[in-house]
Formats: C-alpha cells, structure tokens, sequence
C-alpha cells in the first residue's frame, strides 16, 4: 500500500529560491517526525501561460485547460499532477480538480472543474517529476 501526503506551502521567492536547498521537517499531529529530508529546487522555474476558459460557472462542470510553457522539460503524464483552485481570500477553501487527460506535444492538461460557490479564484498544480 502507497500513501501520498501532499504539502501546501506558501510559494517561494521564485528569484531567490533557484537552485537552493532546504531542510524539510515533518510534524503529524503534534508529533515530530525524525527524518532527515532535504530538498533542492530546481533552477529555473516552469508556468502555465493560459487558463481556458478563464472564468467558469460556480455551478457547472466544466472542463478547464492549462497550457503550460512551451519549453517544459517533462514528458506529461496525467497520474502525474494535482490541480486545484484556491479561493483568493480565505486558502483554506479548495476545489480539488479532476486531471482528464494531457496533451504533452503542445503541453497541456485538462481538468474537471465541479463547481464551487461564486468567488475570485487562484490555480494551483503540481507535479511529480
């Protein structure tokens, strides 16, 4: 049996975080977790450049596509993202999206967004590579 623990953090200085290692601790439930984990970012930093559509209905399902930038490195591989949509003023309130399916010659991914109540939203993914 495999367990994944996905770990949401405030984002990092992009310019000053390139290629820098960090010391990673583990605390579940109060109790530390002795593991020594390091881990070094990457040196140069990949986006999505477009959204589409860039707004959706709250209450229906709609499938959203995320072009990442041209020259990603990685071969796409949808078991291989986690998307979702944070609300902007309160990041305790996430939409987790479905990943349908990748398009990797032109970089792409489409999710199932299922609805939400009505509020400005910010995305979110992530990646294992």
């Amino acid at each position: 049996m495999t367990t994944t623990l996905v770990c949401l953090t405030t984002p990092f200085d992009k310019a000053l975080s390139l290629s820098k290692t960090y010391k990673l601790g583990v605390k579940i439930n109060g109790q530390t977790v002795t593991h020594s984990v390091d881990s070094t970012m990457k040196n140069n930093v990949k986006k999505s450049s477009m959204l589409d559509p860039s707004s959706v209905s709250p209450i229906l399902k709609t499938k959203i596509t995320i072009t990442l930038d041209s020259d990603f490195p990685f071969t796409l591989n949808k078991d291989h993202f986690t998307v979702n949509a944070t609300d902007t003023t309160n990041s305790t309130y996430v939409r987790h999206m479905n990943v349908v399916s990748v398009d990797d010659a032109n970089k792409k991914l489409v999710c199932m967004f299922g609805g939400a109540k009505s509020k400005w939203w910010g995305d979110g993914y992530s990646g294992k590579f």
